[in-house]
């Protein structure tokens, strides 16, 4: 018996401890929000960082240079330039 009185004793101070049901909830929605802000915000800077990158693949294209050379500043193979230049010009 003295192993479960301990238990309810730490099961009372974890209680006491965390606040309650309804304060662990709040701080487990507001731990989600905070995770999926910081993903949105992430997915916006990539989304902003590949709109930059084309449109500076556009940039170079229309200057005038060589694909092959695009490729290698861009860290990029031919086909996805071409690609790019194809889906981003008209």
């Amino acid at each position: 018996m003295a192993k479960n009185e301990k238990i309810k004793k730490a099961e009372e101070e974890m209680q006491y401890l965390t606040g309650g049901e309804e304060v662990r909830r709040r701080a487990e929605l507001r731990e989600r929000y905070l995770k999926e802000l910081s993903t949105a915000q992430a997915t916006g800077e990539d989304i902003g960082k590949i709109e930059t990158e084309i449109k500076t693949i556009i940039s170079m294209y229309k200057d005038g240079l060589e694909v092959s050379r695009i490729a290698r500043i861009m860290s990029k193979t031919e086909d996805e330039i071409n690609r790019i230049i194809q889906e981003n010009t008209k």
